[in-house]
């Protein structure tokens, strides 16, 4: 305290102290007195008489000095005032009862600005504001209870608004008896310290909380809304927003916000704001680069006002989200019923909840950045994991589980060691991990075991974790497919030389099997130009039309390999006898087969349909290519044996399984891989021996994979071969097979079959259980005669046989020995039948001498045989002919008839005009297109069918057909145009029909293709 009068002071601080030690001194001698008294005069000594009269004395001397000094005490109580005047802080004494003010210092009066007239007022009313009453916190009722009690206690005074720290007792007080005095301190600056303090500590352990809430797992959006509702709800203000930068639009866009529930605060109805150059946040945190933006009322500053009113705001405090230095948005911290003073404290808690807010944001894009790293890492089909230089894994990605097959569970359960073989295992933990620890990285291929046990091999790089090394990582890629690829791309480039080769050999074969027939045809030509001889120019004639066919088939296989390589290879299926088809197949081969000597059999499935829906044209082709190899690579006397049989079915749909089978040569397996391949046959020299293209069982190949099959070859070098295919097709039931004769009681009939050729016999025999016939067989003549005999004896009164169906040629009794004693013995009971694969020609004189009923030709056919069976075993005459496959016309079918070719090439009109001479045709000729289109133009209704060829000069066929149909005349509508084409791609075809063709027929001319032309558009 202050103290003017120091003098005084120290005065009546002496006389006090030496009254109060007085005093003390003489209480504790009259407690002696009183302890020590009994005992003294217990004791039988003189020494008591004096103790007690020192003591006695002691007391009244003491007595009469604090008396003494009482008095002094009393008339220095002016002095005592004066003493409390000169005090620094503040007292006040007043009456207890009536709260009188009777004394106060001049530091009090001086602090308040009071002057004498303080005197006689009360307390409540002097020292207070808007008090009618004495203060609620008033010391003095508990003091009278305890009058010996002082109290101390704070309190803000409303009249100065300042802190004080109080001291209260009970004194006395001049008359007054019970006198309250206080003494005050004014702390009101440390008490606002404390207060700060108190806060800034309340709002460390808010953001405390705040920061142990963002050590979370929980979403980054969720720990934002936690944290501002706890801010707000701190700071007891109307709300509290947080806004990010919208670097597209350039707004600011508010994505959360808190507001106050006990204030009626309205929402934002605008969720983003203009944030750039002339706006305050910006000018503030961009331009100038401050660190917050506080004010305590928008309404006093106009540049605030203009931004902040519109909102609804009064005071605010902004503080800028700034991460990894870059302005990502604002926290804002705002009051909207009234204005508010912000301390100090407020803005730096601010400051630090944005720098929090700061850290979860970017803990927040971290964790988006590494979820989206662990997805990627997750999602890569690389091998990556984690483990430790035991080889126990303690991360995998799916990558290691899709590669391995083996689930997360197992490879963690049993580490690396689940994934290799015994030598891999050892190599792996004594040469791998310690390179890897030593070096810091390497990198190896790896062969992995998967858990299906597919090997597998990995491109494997591991690298230490750690300045410690406690772990490793490892990442590998599956290159199984790239050696793979690698050994594939020297295999294709071997087989790219090999082709190339291959081509060079092709083209070589070619230029022999194009050149030898043409040699043939133009040495032959030459031979019967010179010639007069009727027999020889017949024989030159024979060699130049099979040169030309052997010519033909080599340019249609070129043409199909053509169309296979283009892309083009297309089919075109109709509805057709299966039967007929192999028939007319056999047919073509029977001559080559007959010239060899080999046995052909053909078996077909009972249940096979009779009419199936495909391409007949390239079906043949394929069984035609097939059977030529087989009769080619077959020496003479071999057997080669047709198959078809029904594997399944479903509706109308069935499968149909083809084989031809041989028992030539045979191919080895070397040699079966190059087989269906373009350009390729088995060997050279094969090419040389016996000659081919080495086309056709490529083109097989691709026929039977447009009809969604699939073909292949067993063979073993000097065992023959069997070709096989597989194709499904569909059938409809318009066309039954062959019926039996009802006039003929079928499971009466009793036929034999002899043939030299067990696979013959057992064909029959199967044919005739299919039917119900009672089958008898037998190998050779002599055996077939004694079982006609053997059965004739048990009962002489019938034929034993109703039909007997013979071979032509067989050892020691050939056919036509056995039907002459056949018939000598029992005459026209019995029906023979010649069966060969020799022409009807060749054996028809001595046939009929040895009265044979009937001729059959190899390979045998069920409706063939039904057929016969039909006809010979009823009552109409008996005709043995050759089963006839060709369109024969008739003579002058189309007399009534005329057309129009066009045609530039001076040969084949001739071809033409000497093909259709029986015919009776009248036939007009037209070199190009352009003489066509004059032709009809003059005459419409003078043609009936017009044949165009299409490659022509000055008009070609398309423009000529064109033409025509633009005419204005009914004829030019209505007359039919058949193309004359190659028939190479099937766009020449539609080419056709778009310039407004009706049909088209191939070139060379096939006279059967041409006659079913002209009859379905003439008519007969």
């Amino acid at each position: 305290m202050a103290v003017k009068n120091k003098p005084v002071l120290l005065r009546f601080s002496l006389l006090l102290l030496i009254s109060m030690s007085i005093m003390s001194f003489t209480l504790i001698s009259i407690v002696l007195c009183q302890i020590m008294m009994p005992r003294l005069f217990e004791q039988e000594t003189p020494l008591k008489f004096v103790i007690l009269a020192l003591v006695c004395a002691f007391v009244i001397v003491s007595g009469a000095l604090y008396v003494f000094i009482l008095r002094y005490f009393i008339r220095s109580m002016a002095g005592f005032k004066k003493v409390l005047n000169e005090m620094g802080t503040y007292l006040f004494i007043a009456d207890t009862e009536t709260h009188v003010i009777h004394f106060m210092n001049d530091a009090m009066k001086n602090h308040y600005g009071f002057g004498e007239e303080i005197i006689g007022r009360r307390c409540w009313e002097a020292l207070e504001t808007g008090f009618t009453s004495p203060c609620p916190f008033c010391p003095i009722p508990k003091l009278l209870e305890n009058v010996q009690e002082v109290i101390l206690w704070e309190g803000c005074s409303s009249l100065t608004g300042r802190y004080y720290k109080n001291t209260s007792g009970i004194i006395a007080w001049g008359h007054i008896k019970r006198a309250y005095i206080q003494h005050s301190v004014d702390i009101h600056d440390f008490k606002l310290t404390e207060i700060t303090l108190k806060k800034r500590l309340q709002q460390q352990e808010l953001l405390s909380s705040i920061s142990q809430s963002f050590v979370s797992a929980e979403d980054m959006g969720v720990l934002i809304n936690r944290a501002i509702l706890m801010i707000g709800s701190f700071m007891k203000v109307s709300k509290v927003v947080l806004a990010r930068l919208n670097s597209e639009t350039g707004k600011l866009e508010y994505e959360y916000e808190w507001y106050n529930e006990e204030q009626d605060i309205p929402k934002l109805s605008k969720r983003a704001y203009w944030f750039g150059p002339g706006g305050i946040l910006y000018d503030t945190f961009i331009t100038r680069g401050k660190a917050y933006l506080a004010c305590n009322n928008v309404d006093e500053i106009p540049e605030l006002t203009h931004f902040f009113q519109p909102l609804g705001i009064k005071a605010f405090i902004s503080v800028p989200i700034v991460i990894q230095n870059k302005f990502w948005g604002v926290l804002g911290i705002d009051q909207c019923i009234s204005g508010h003073r912000w301390d100090e404290s407020d803005i730096q808690f601010a400051q630090l909840i944005g720098n929090a807010m700061a850290g979860i944001i970017m803990r927040g894009i971290a964790e988006k950045k590494l979820l989206k790293m662990s997805w990627i890492v997750d999602s890569t089909p690389q091998y990556v994991s984690y483990f430790n230089p035991s080889g126990g894994f303690e991360y995998i990605n799916q990558g290691v589980c899709n590669i391995s097959g083996y689930t997360a569970e197992e490879l963690l359960d049993h580490g690396m060691d689940l994934l290799f073989d015994e030598e891999t295992r050892v190599f792996i933990h004594e040469i791998f991990i310690p390179t890897v620890l030593e070096r810091g990285i390497h990198h190896t291929e790896i062969p992995l075991v998967r858990k299906d046990g597919e090997q597998r091999i990995l491109s494997f790089s591991a690298f230490t974790v750690g300045a410690t090394k406690e772990g490793l990582g490892g990442i590998a890629s599956d290159i199984t497919e790239i050696r793979e690829l690698e050994t594939a791309l020297i295999t294709a480039k071997e087989r790219a030389e090999q082709s190339s080769l291959a081509k060079s050999n092709f083209l070589s074969r070619m230029s022999h099997e194009m050149r030898t027939p043409m040699n043939a045809i133009i040495g032959m030509t030459a031979i019967a130009q010179n010639s007069h001889d009727q027999e020889k120019l017949e024989y030159c004639l024979g060699k130049i039309n099979e040169a030309s066919i052997h010519l033909l088939g080599v340019i249609n296989d070129i043409l199909d390999m053509s169309k296979i390589e283009a892309g083009k290879f297309e089919l075109s299926c109709s509805e057709f006898d299966f039967e007929k088809m192999l028939l007319r197949v056999t047919n073509v081969m029977n001559f080559r087969i007959a010239e060899k000597q080999q046995d052909f059999i053909v078996r077909l499935d009972q249940t096979m349909p009779r009419c199936i829906i495909a391409d007949e044209q390239r079906l043949t082709q394929v069984f035609t290519n097939l059977l030529s190899n087989a009769v080619k690579f077959t020496p003479e006397e071999g057997i080669i044996t047709l198959s078809v049989k029904r594997i399944a079915h479903t509706g109308t749909f069935h499968t149909l399984l083809c084989a031809v089978a041989d028992t030539g040569i045979g191919i080895s397996q070397e040699q079966q891989g190059r087989l269906f391949s373009l350009f390729e046959q088995a060997d050279n020299s094969i090419a040389r021996k016996f000659g081919g293209t080495g086309l056709g069982l490529a083109i097989s190949k691709s026929i039977v994979k447009l009809m969604g099959g699939r073909i292949w070859v067993n063979s073993e070098p000097g065992k023959g071969a069997t070709f096989t295919f597989e194709i499904t097709v569909e059938a409809e039931a318009s066309a039954e097979a062959e019926a039996p004769n009802p006039r003929v009681v079928w499971k009466n009939l009793r036929i034999l079959a002899v043939d030299d050729s067990p696979e013959v016999l057992e064909y029959i025999k199967e044919f005739a259980l299919s039917q119900g016939i009672r089958y008898f067989g037998a190998s050779s003549g002599d055996e077939a005669y004694r079982l006609i005999e053997e059965e004739a004896a048990q009962d002489s009164s019938a034929a034993p046989f109703d039909l007997v169906f013979v071979d032509w040629r067989m050892p020691r009794m050939n056919g036509i020995e056995l039907t002459k004693k056949i018939k000598a013995r029992f005459g026209h009971h019995i029906v023979v039948i010649m069966i060969s694969a020799a022409e009807w020609n060749n054996i028809e004189e001595e046939a009929q001498a040895a009265r044979v009923d009937g001729f059959i030709p190899k390979p045998l056919f069920p409706s063939v045989m039904v057929d016969c069976i039909n006809r010979h075993l009823n009552t109409a005459p008996l005709n043995p002919q050759k089963t006839e496959t060709g369109l024969v016309p008739r003579r002058n079918i189309f007399a009534s008839r005329r057309v129009l070719l066009v045609e530039d090439m001076e040969i084949n009109r001739e071809i033409v005009l000497t093909l259709l001479e029986h015919t009776g045709i009248s036939i007009d000729i037209a070199e190009n297109g352009y003489q066509a289109l004059k032709l009809f133009e003059e005459a419409p209704a003078k043609y009936h069918l017009i044949l165009m060829d299409i490659h022509m000069p000055e008009m070609d066929g398309f423009q000529a057909a064109a033409r025509i149909r633009a005419l204005n005349t009914e004829e030019a509508r209505r007359i039919p145009i058949v193309a004359m084409t190659a028939n190479v791609f099937r766009e020449d075809i539609e080419k056709c029909l778009a310039a407004g063709m009706n049909d088209h027929v191939g070139k060379p001319i096939d006279m059967e293709e041409l006659m079913k032309k002209l009859i379905y558009y003439l008519g007969e």
